[in-house]
């Protein structure tokens, strides 16, 4: 059908526009309004999808619960910065919305052809836009990182991925990483190729919570075998090389290693911070104990008050996130999105908002039917609860690279393998 049609061109321009920044640097349209006119499209055109999925119907009560804050003055504890909260309320609609309509819509067609069309098109995007800022990357290394912080630095240069991106790269891993069984022989050389690209801008974003979740996606892989005799006989190895290695000098030049590698970027103190913790139980390093802290006071504030949570009179947002912590006015760390939202703004506003994740998790789980399928899913399930407990940059990006993007590599995948057989 036409309509269709229309829907999936849109959806695959909502990809290249969120995973290319070349193309959002070159039109200058923020990018939260290219999201809401692609959520106001898709209502559009499929106005049965309204209300459709308990994902979409959850997001309805959210909205609702942070319309309500608004009115009453009190404020809104989604670290989206200094703006206004009305601005905040349509801004954090805008990264949630399209995300979950285009999962609704996707649902309603129920033909795997459309996901394999937005996964193609996102994981070719993204190898375009990695491609594009390599060379650069091989004149200064802390690029990424340091355009967030000083984009003066690099004044004229476009096509730089927002520190959000940046975060939200890693959900894919996964995903691309049980791509491999799609591919024999020398085209394996291949796959390998676009998995180290995909490595090596992971790792040159020097965010060390992302860094740690690629280690632990390559675990993933190594541990899972359909035999399930295999699989905890991996699990066993991998469990006792991991004590060998923490137990002898090879956990020294690891973190040797590492601490020359990291030289100079923001990785480099938290190595040390890790170091100290291992060797001598030292939790005192400032990237610990301040994320700690941080997270303590959103903790802290959710307890005092469960039901509505406790907001401070100027609101959540510092860009020094030791400012937050040491500043007794403000209620919540800013550095989780899970426990931010519990602590302002309690079970009211917190609960909706994990509800909305955990039924996109269901919306997908009916559509992985086979163990290996499911196990690589639930992989990139909890690698995002992770990074929304432990972090607080997760946007629209986060919330379309594991709701869409993700399950259609997977499931596009899953379906290939299937029609080989």
């Amino acid at each position: 059908m036409k309509k269709d049609k229309l829907f999936l061109i849109l959806a695959c321009f909502y990809a290249v526009y969120l995973t290319s920044p070349l193309v959002a640097d070159l039109t200058h349209i923020p990018i939260h309004v290219v999201s809401i006119i692609t959520a106001l499209f898709c209502i559009a055109m499929y106005p049965n999808q309204l209300f459709a999925t308990k994902a979409i119907r959850w997001f309805f009560i959210y909205f609702v619960v942070l319309g309500f804050y608004v009115l009453i003055g009190k404020k809104l504890a989604l670290g989206i910065g200094t703006v206004s909260d009305p601005k905040q309320l349509v801004i954090e609609s805008a990264f949630i919305l399209p995300s979950l309509y285009i999962i609704s819509i996707l649902q309603y067609l129920g033909d795997v052809k459309y996901l394999k069309t937005i996964a193609l098109t996102a994981i070719i995007s993204l190898i375009v836009s990695f491609v594009y800022v390599l060379p650069t990357l091989y004149v200064s290394t802390d690029l990424l990182r340091d355009n967030f912080f000083d984009s003066s630095i690099y004044h004229g240069r476009i096509g730089l991925p927002s520190y959000t991106l940046m975060h939200t790269y890693v959900l894919l891993m996964p995903a691309m990483l049980f791509t491999k069984h799609l591919f024999t022989r020398w085209k394996k050389v291949l796959w390998w190729c676009v998995i180290l690209l995909f490595s090596y801008i992971i790792i040159r974003c020097y965010i060390t919570t992302c860094i740690i979740m690629l280690f632990l996606s390559f675990i993933a892989m190594a541990s899972y075998h359909q035999n399930p005799q295999k699989r905890w006989a991996r699990f066993i190895c991998i469990g006792l090389l991991l004590i060998i290695v923490s137990s002898t000098s090879i956990m020294g030049g690891i973190f040797h290693f590492s601490e020359n590698f990291f030289q100079g970027t923001a990785v480099e103190t938290k190595v040390y911070d890790f170091e100290n913790l291992f060797y001598k139980g030292d939790a005192s390093g400032g990237s610990i104990s301040g994320r700690q802290g941080l997270h303590t006071k959103s903790i802290n504030s959710f307890f005092q008050n469960p039901i509505f949570g406790v907001s401070s009179e100027k609101g959540q947002y510092y860009s020094d996130a030791s400012q937050a912590l040491y500043d007794a006015d403000v209620k919540v760390g800013g550095h989780s999105s899970i426990m931010d939202r519990l602590g302002g703004m309690g079970l009211f506003g917190g609960l909706p908002f994990i509800m909305i994740i955990f039924s996109v998790f269901d919306i997908w789980k009916k559509w992985v039917l086979d163990e290996k399928t499911r196990f690589y899913y639930i992989i990139t399930f909890l690698l995002t609860l992770l990074l929304l407990y432990q972090k607080s940059a997760f946007g629209q990006e986060g919330w379309f690279f594991w709701g869409v993007i993700s399950p259609c590599i997977i499931l596009s995948c899953n379906s290939y393998i299937k029609q080989k057989q």
